[in-house]
């Protein structure tokens, strides 16, 4: 299973996990098409990936029980890591953006957390009903979505501010600064805000599960079982394929 994809330094690449107590691999690239495999250095499972500061970093965490202990290892390539640094918090970080020279990652549980280095984490106090399941940073601001249409910002990613509340069932699974607005997709509606503070709700068709934006403007998205959507708003959603296994990650990146 593919936990995520991340670009940087001329290189792509992707996590997996196989099997949930198996082996956590990262494959890596330079031109999309040859890969090299790296089995992750960590104690704990791989969850997540992201770019940052030269290096790639993978959080790692035990997610059975609540207390999920999460970890980030730091690579360059994947063919070395660094030892297991900790975070703090109660759950791993699943989602990421970067901003005002920092890294944010959010999770389950309420988890926000803060680093300008990769190495030094300092993580928000928030409730546990307030998680966020995407995180996007433009205009000078983190803003992240989640569940029911609830949206939130912060400068910093330590003080959060709870800036939306949408109908049941609108899990805002994708959030996009498109360079001009804010775009937050969820089941059943889209929102849009230019200073991530004020948002306008569209009802959108079969929005996917998760989804990207290219530089051409548009849309990417995947949904159950193996269904690949595109949309040219971000509103209306029309299938262009349908693989036999399921799509869990998607990303748009140049190498050149």
């Amino acid at each position: 299973m593919c936990s995520g994809i991340a670009a940087g330094g001329g290189l792509c690449a992707m996590l997996y996990k196989r099997g949930y107590f198996g082996k956590c691999i990262l494959d890596v690239s330079r031109d999309g098409e040859d890969w090299q495999e790296f089995e992750v250095d960590a104690k704990q499972v791989g969850h997540s990936l992201v770019y940052f500061g030269g290096q790639f970093l993978v959080c790692t965490g035990k997610t059975i029980n609540s207390g999920h202990r999460p970890e980030v290892v730091l690579t360059e390539d994947g063919s070395q890591w660094s030892q297991p640094i900790k975070v703090g918090g109660r759950s791993i970080m699943t989602h990421y953006a970067q901003g005002n020279d920092r890294l944010v990652g959010v999770g389950p549980s309420g988890m926000a957390a803060m680093t300008t280095d990769g190495r030094q984490w300092k993580v928000a106090d928030l409730k546990i009903s307030d998680s966020m399941i995407s995180l996007t940073f433009g205009n000078g601001r983190f803003v992240g979505g989640g569940l029911h249409g609830q949206v939130w910002i912060s400068d910093d990613g330590l003080i959060w501010k709870k800036v939306n509340q949408g109908d049941e069932g609108e899990h805002l699974n994708t959030m996009i600064w498109t360079g001009e607005n804010f775009v937050g997709i969820g089941l059943g509606a889209t929102y849009f805000s230019d200073d991530g503070r004020s948002w306008q709700r569209v009802a959108n068709e079969d929005a996917p599960l998760t989804a990207v934006r290219n530089d051409r403007g548009l849309y990417l998205g995947t949904q159950w079982k193996g269904r690949i959507l595109s949309s040219d708003d971000g509103i209306a959603w029309k299938e262009q394929a349908t693989l036999a296994r399921h799509v869990e990650s998607i990303a748009c990146v140049n190498l050149t």
